[in-house]
């Protein structure tokens, strides 16, 4: 009898799961046609030189170079303007999923939960493709530059980083982000569906999403970044988490941001004795947050280390004007060892802004917070009095607490990574620990069209991966090897 053949399925070219400002920033990148003289990358002629497997940079910093003016930056609006419909036929290429379902809904509820007014990074850090000063040239023209931003002062002195000085509000970055959006007609481009697995095939990979739906891709970008797998110190090892978590006792930093405001309220209900255990801006966040409900919250903030004070969250000379010697330096580390050995060296552990440290100052005036630095919580006793919590530290005090929130950290394992870890034992991509060591153009490896974005590409990107720069870096490189196979 005659058989037929399966016709293969139809393969969409361009996959990208997460809808953060990383996936924003590389959706944005493929529309734009422009050239950004500033790409951070070694193949960059116009700001590095190669020779000898040695990068250097050819500037002492960006300033030397001439900004771009108002006007340049509205000529290329205005071409992207022109380009509706080179832009549809793109975009007919691209399926972005995620499981929120919206741009940047995940960062906007985390802001929300907790409580954030003013990004940590400047106002070069953003997703907008046409130029660094982009977002610095819209505050002007709109005229709101000095109400929607804060000046910061505490690296004036310090000739590593000479701008800028000014860090957006989370309100007009938000309004800044969604106006990026509206020009490249983004606004529904984000489908909601959970992606539970990923196949390789011989030519393609197989997306299975929670409902059963299957998308066959020729490429693939991740850019929703580890799938916050919280991190908790061994003394919570012997409680059920999610046990705890129904009844409101014990809550992790990833559940606090996560929750939407109706389920967070539910749990925090009237707990007005509140410990939060960290270290970092998140963890601080939180305690200002939990201050900021009621005049009779009182909240025992323990971290296990003094709180580092830095304006961002890796060293300044990555941050401004002068980064583009830092990279340099970094590419010419042919060791992965040694690349990772700098990222934590410049990374250096959570850290907290000098704006925050002044909110928890003024939280300790109120009675409102106890900071206790260089201390661990040693004990936990389940009581049957007013307070489910008996906290036991390393000090021997006690506290009384109907609440526990743990901010510390998260793991970043590609090993373990719900997403990624099968993908990783059928591969034969190089790994630094856990992290893999990923090509020029942020590939897993030179065999496999699977992309990543965020920390997994910090082989490659340095120090900011994670951050906004990190964004604009990576969507960079992806979209320039996209473009190329797929001959846009």
């Amino acid at each position: 009898p005659c058989t037929m053949t399966p016709s293969p399925p139809p393969l969409l070219p361009i996959a990208i799961i997460g809808s953060g400002p990383h996936a924003l920033a590389l959706v944005c990148k493929l529309y734009e046609e422009s050239v950004d003289p500033f790409e951070e990358n070694p193949a960059n002629a116009k700001l590095f030189r190669q020779h000898d497997g040695k990068v250097t940079s050819k500037y002492k910093g960006l300033k030397a170079l001439k900004s771009e003016t108002r006007g340049a930056i509205r000529k290329k609006l205005k071409v992207t303007q022109g380009r509706r419909a080179e832009m549809r036929r793109i975009s007919s290429h691209i399926r972005v999923f995620d499981t929120r379902g919206t741009w940047c809904a995940q960062w906007d509820q985390q802001f929300k939960n907790l409580g954030i007014t003013v990004l940590r990074s400047a106002l070069n850090a953003h997703v907008d493709p046409t130029s660094w000063e982009a977002l610095e040239v819209d505050l002007n023209e709109r005229k709101d530059r000095e109400r929607e931003t804060v000046e910061f002062h505490e690296l004036d002195a310090d000739k590593s980083y000479r701008g800028p000085f000014q860090l957006p509000t989370s309100r007009r970055y938000r309004q800044f982000t969604q106006q990026v959006i509206r020009r490249y007609g983004l606004q529904d481009k984000v489908e909601k569906k959970t992606l539970v697995k990923i196949r390789k095939s011989e030519d393609h990979f197989e997306l299975e999403f929670e409902t059963g739906e299957r998308v066959f891709a020729k490429n693939v970008v991740l850019g929703c970044g580890p799938l916050c797998v919280p991190h908790w110190p061994e003394v919570f090892s012997a409680y059920d988490k999610e046990r705890c978590l129904v009844r409101g006792l014990l809550l992790h930093s990833c559940d606090y941001m996560k929750m939407s405001p109706e389920n967070l309220d539910a749990v925090l209900g009237a707990k007005r004795r509140i410990v939060v255990v960290g270290g970092g801006l998140t963890s601080a966040h939180i305690a200002l947050s939990l201050c900021s409900r009621s005049l009779q919250t009182n909240v025992i903030f323990v971290a296990r280390k003094p709180l580092q004070v830095k304006p961002f969250d890796i060293d300044s000379r990555w941050m401004g004007t002068q980064r583009n010697i830092q990279l340099a330096k970094y590419w010419s580390i042919r060791s992965p060892e040694q690349r990772f050995k700098l990222i934590n060296e410049t990374r250096g552990g959570g850290s907290i802004t000098p704006v925050v440290w002044e909110n928890l100052q003024e939280a300790r005036e109120r009675q409102q917070l106890t900071l206790l630095e260089d201390t661990e919580i040693v004990d936990l006793e389940v009581t049957l009095n007013a307070a489910p919590w008996n906290v036991i530290l390393n000090t021997g005090e006690e506290y009384a607490a109907d609440l526990i929130v743990v901010s510390t950290g998260t793991e970043t394992n590609v090993h373990h990574d719900p997403l990624l870890s099968q993908l990783v034992e059928e591969s034969t991509a190089l790994y630094q620990d856990r992290f893999p060591l990923v090509t020029e153009d942020l590939r897993l490896n030179v065999e496999e069209n699977v992309f990543l974005l965020g920390v997994y590409a910090s082989y490659q990107l340095g120090p900011g991966a994670l951050n906004l720069m990190g964004a604009r870096a990576g969507a960079a490189r992806i979209s320039k090897a996209l473009k190329q196979q797929l001959e846009w």
